[in-house]
């Protein structure tokens, strides 16, 4: 996607919708081999910090900051491992991706 059609959002607001969300995890999460699996993770938490982070977002306010519960520090450092700079919504596919 060029910088032209970028479109702005709030500060580390990952998706524009829920729909947005679910094609993400979908396609990410859902198929990683670190995701969140009932029958390997009791706690309800997967193995992959991301992931609980963007389930997290999905049950507060849509962004990694949670809400004003999680610091700007954490929050950077998840974008930063997902290649993003936190102010456009999260586009490309997660690059810890590990197939399972």
């Amino acid at each position: 996607m060029s910088d032209e059609t970028k479109i702005e959002c709030p500060q580390f607001r990952l998706f524009p919708n829920g729909t947005s969300f679910m094609m993400w995890v979908d396609s990410n999460c859902d198929r990683c081999l670190k995701g969140y699996n009932e029958t390997k993770h009791s706690k309800g938490r997967s193995n992959c910090d991301i992931e609980n982070a963007i389930a997290l977002s999905a049950a507060t306010d849509g962004s990694l900051l949670h809400d004003g519960y999680t610091p700007m520090n954490k929050a950077d450092a998840i974008a930063k491992r997902l290649n993003w700079d936190g102010k456009t919504y999260l586009e490309h596919d997660c690059p810890e991706f590990v197939p399972g």
